[in-house]
C-alpha cells in the first residue's frame, strides 16, 4: 500500500467514529510513527553493515537507522559477545582478536581492540525510513501494511480527544503487533538456519513476506 492508499484507508476508518478532518501531513506523521513503532516492536527490519577494522582503532560508527544489534562478527572468528560498560572498563586495554562488543550511542566498541585489518560485519535491527511522497510505501513487508491503519487511527482519535475510541483502536493496534511477533517467531522456528559462525551465511533474517 502506498502512503496515499493508507491515508485514504485511515480516513474511511476514522469516519466511522468522528467527522473531524485531519490534514494529509498529520496522517503522514501518524503513519510514519506507527511504522517505526511496528518495526521496533517486531524487529522485522534487519540490515547488514560491513566495514574493515583499523589496527589500534577500538570504535566504529553505526548506521543512523540502527536501534539494536543482532550479530557482530570479526573476520572468520566466532561471533562477538555483548559486554557491559563496567566489564569493558574493568578489562585491560589490550589489542588482539575482538571477542566482545559494546554499543555506545552511535558507536560500536570492540574488545580487545583489533590488532589487524579484517572484515567487521554487524547485523542490526533497523528503524524504517519515513514515507514522504504519496507514492512511497512502508518499508515493512507488504502483508503488514494494513496493520498500520489502527496504529495511525488511534493517534488521530487521541488528538481528537476521543479517548475511549482511541483506547479501543489502540487495543486493536497492539493485537496486530503481537500477531506479527508470533508470526515472525513461527517463521524463524520453521525457516531460520544459523550455520557455523566462521561462515556466517545463515538466515539471520526471517523470510520477507510479500
Amino acid at each position: 500500500m502506498t502512503l496515499a492508499e493508507l491515508r485514504e484507508a485511515c480516513q474511511h476508518r476514522i469516519a466511522e467514529v468522528t467527522s473531524t478532518f485531519f490534514e494529509p501531513h498529520m496522517w503522514r506523521a501518524w503513519l510514519n510513527q506507527a511504522q517505526t513503532e511496528f518495526a521496533r516492536e517486531t524487529k522485522i527490519i534487519q540490515r547488514r553493515a560491513i566495514t574493515t577494522t583499523v589496527p589500534g582503532q577500538q570504535s566504529y560508527p553505526i548506521d543512523p537507522d540502527f536501534f539494536m544489534v543482532n550479530v557482530v562478527r570479526f573476520g572468520n572468528h566466532p561471533v562477538l559477545k555483548p559486554i557491559t560498560p563496567y566489564e569493558l572498563e574493568s578489562r585491560p586495554l589490550d589489542q588482539g582478536i575482538p571477542t566482545h562488543y559494546l554499543v555506545v550511542g552511535r558507536e560500536l566498541l570492540l574488545w580487545p581492540t583489533p590488532s589487524t585489518a579484517e572484515e567487521l560485519v554487524a547485523w542490526y535491527y533497523a528503524t524504517p525510513e519515513d514515507m514522504v511522497q504519496d507514492s512511497d510505501e512502508p518499508e515493512i513487508p507488504r502483508v503488514y501494511h494494513p496493520a498500520l491503519i489502527p496504529g495511525a487511527c488511534y493517534r488521530a482519535l487521541r488528538a481528537d480527544k476521543d479517548y475511549s475510541g482511541a483506547d479501543r483502536m489502540e487495543a486493536e493496534w497492539r493485537q496486530e503487533i503481537q500477531a506479527a511477533i508470533r508470526q515472525q517467531r513461527e517463521q524463524v522456528e520453521q525457516f531460520s538456519t544459523v550455520r557455523d559462525a566462521a561462515n556466517l551465511e545463515g538466515e539471520y533474517l526471517s523470510p520477507w513476506l510479500e
